[in-house]
């Protein structure tokens, strides 16, 4: 069963542990690897076991926090 159509050529996981923990995880080709962290900045890189990313991105909600500002501001 899927319940959204992938965006990406990958697979996506969702994972909930019994403490509550939630972890969407995405697997990606490694050509897809750059292009991926230019697509959603609210990523973080977990682990670069052969050092292909040479400068890991740092989290943001920039393009998150955008929106949900204008959600805010429009129910005003």
């Amino acid at each position: 069963m899927e319940l959204f159509p992938a965006e990406e050529s990958g697979y996506s996981y969702l994972m909930l542990f019994a403490d509550g923990v939630k972890i969407d995880l995405t697997l990606l080709p490694l050509e897809l690897l750059e292009e991926y962290f230019t697509w959603d900045k609210l990523v973080e890189l977990l682990l670069d076991k052969d050092g292909r990313v040479q400068k890991p991105p740092v989290p943001t909600d920039v393009d998150y926090s955008s929106l949900l500002f204008g959600v805010f501001v429009s129910g005003l």
